[in-house]
């Protein structure tokens, strides 16, 4: 869930899944070793480096990939060798955009990396390769998704889990008619004082904003 990678843990992924991989495509049906599979496991590390942490670069790039694949099959009698021409031919104008320090006529295409690259807020592309647009709409999660949302939280963040501990115990020794709906609720006194994050924590609600991303 983190959005950092350290050079060591770069190193380890670069010597280990090669042999990972292989030895998955080994033991794992012939139509599991896909493009799609190899180029988003295979080719983790080179994706992150190149376009951001993994976080929100691994489906985006099998996206972008797509979109691209189906611009390289341009013959109807040789498509094979269509894919394979145009496919090293774009793979020669994205390194030249993404080495090469020059102002070049045309815009990369936005769905290849070089084109992720060249925005202008990309300059520290270990910050994230996708940004918010338009209006966020307001939604209610529903309470067994909203529970689910808490359950990961605490699993992050082991002070929120112990709000929860506390709450649960406290809850429990009620009685039925007595019983709080929800942490919010909860005002602790004497020995089950809270710190000052988790009354913050006691404010969330099940209300959320749904943003588009490109």
């Amino acid at each position: 869930m983190f959005k950092v990678s350290t050079p060591g843990d770069r190193d380890i992924v670069r010597r280990e899944l090669p042999e990972v991989m292989t030895q998955l495509e080994m033991k794992m049906p012939t139509n599991w070793d896909t493009i799609v599979m190899h180029i988003l496991c295979y080719h983790s590390l080179e994706i992150i480096e190149a376009a951001g942490p993994f976080l929100v670069s691994n489906l985006l790039d099998i996206e972008r990939f797509h979109t691209l694949f189906k611009g390289l099959a341009r013959s109807k009698k040789a498509i094979m060798i269509s894919i394979r021409n145009h496919h090293q031919l774009m793979e020669a104008a994205i390194s030249a955009r993404m080495d090469d320090d020059m102002d070049w006529t045309n815009e990369p295409l936005a769905s290849s990396v070089a084109g992720y690259a060249s925005r202008l807020d990309s300059s520290d592309r270990a910050d994230r390769v996708c940004r918010g647009m338009g209006k966020p709409t307001t939604y209610e999660l529903p309470p067994d998704s909203y529970k689910q949302v808490q359950t990961l939280w605490a699993d992050e963040y082991p002070e929120y889990k112990d709000l929860h501990v506390k709450y649960n115990r406290v809850n429990h020794k009620r009685k039925r008619h007595e019983k709080m709906k929800d942490v919010s609720e909860w005002r602790p006194r004497g020995h089950h004082d809270i710190s000052e994050d988790q009354k913050q924590w006691q404010n969330m609600t099940p209300k959320t904003q749904v943003l588009y991303f490109a």
